[in-house]
């Protein structure tokens, strides 16, 4: 099998994608008669990659999402509603009882549970997200791929952000948001929540194994209120300069989902990106991808924030 990047780099797990072997060498696929295509296909700009024909059908306004998946840590209940996981970490958790239970420790448990249960769903797609949740200043917030600093509550108040470090690099967290945690060699995303004098809530997930093709529900991460983008493989099993795609969505309300499609050889390389409108409930996006470069892409949906989503599936023809 091959892959797009190495397992490691500067000793950091990476975010890999299996990819066709005829990647990175379809300038030899070519037919040299053409004269349509370049020589040097692969060093082709960015801007020939065109989207064209997106489009949305919905096929039910209910939203009631099925094949969901827990944590298998806790029995809690197999929802995509933040209100009901807070419920039942607050019924589970002994916070008046025991001395040493507090209470960040109550939210820790919903926003672990939830992101165990989309590892799981991801895992059940043939991959690997790697996540973690728990109070950043001690004892600490790390996942394979990265972690918080450690910093009291009052001081990421102070500076408005928490800090998350990731192969090298460091990326502000919005106190009570959220934000994208990209490398060239990583996809991952972070929030930070429920902000107390010394204690805190960091919540990381990162992509250990890109899923391809997936045909059973993955739900968004959902945090407080702060909603994570899922990352997909875009990916054709032939070279083909036009690739038809389909996107099933469950979506808690009307909503805008934003696409960012990143270059598989350097994640923070945005190829191409739009957004579009979806109705509550279960709907069909679909649209087509033209690229000279023929090459994949690591697709990024992101919900809005304060909404519940299920990606239901995402398939690309060829």
């Amino acid at each position: 099998m091959k892959y797009n990047i190495q397992t490691k780099v500067d000793g950091i797990d990476s975010s890999m994608m299996r990819v066709p072997e005829w990647s990175g060498t379809v300038q030899n696929l070519m037919p040299a008669s053409s004269g349509t295509i370049p020589d040097n296909i692969t060093d082709i700009a960015d801007d020939t990659n065109r989207i064209r024909g997106i489009s949305v059908a919905s096929e039910s306004s209910e939203f009631n999402p099925s094949g969901l998946m827990g944590s298998g840590i806790y029995d809690e209940p197999l929802s995509t509603d933040p209100s009901k996981l807070m419920s039942w970490a607050r019924e589970t958790t002994p916070v008046e009882e025991e001395p040493d239970v507090t209470d960040w420790m109550v939210p820790a448990k919903a926003y672990v549970a939830t992101l165990k249960a989309r590892s799981n769903e991801y895992k059940r797609a043939g991959s690997s997200l790697s996540v973690a949740a728990g109070d950043p200043f001690t004892p600490g917030v790390s996942n394979s791929q990265m972690g918080f600093k450690s910093e009291r509550g009052q001081t990421i108040s102070e500076n408005g952000s928490g800090t998350v470090i990731a192969g090298g690099n460091e990326f502000d967290v919005p106190i009570n948001g959220n934000t994208e945690i990209v490398t060239p060699n990583m996809l991952g995303w972070a929030a930070a929540t429920d902000i107390q004098d010394k204690q805190w809530v960091g919540s990381l997930m990162s992509v250990e194994d890109i899923t391809l093709d997936p045909s059973q529900p993955i739900a968004f991460p959902s945090i407080s209120g702060q909603t994570g983008p899922l990352f997909v493989g875009h990916s054709q099993s032939r070279p083909s300069l036009i690739s038809r795609v389909s996107v099933g969505v469950q979506s808690s309300q009307k909503q805008t989902l934003q696409f960012k499609f990143r270059n598989s050889s350097d994640y923070t390389t945005v190829m191409n990106s739009f957004s579009k409108d979806v109705p509550k409930g279960k709907s069909t996006l679909s649209f087509r991808m033209i690229s000279l470069s023929l090459e994949p892409m690591a697709a990024e949906i992101m919900p809005e924030d304060g909404t519940q989503a299920v990606l239901t599936d995402y398939s690309v023809r060829p």
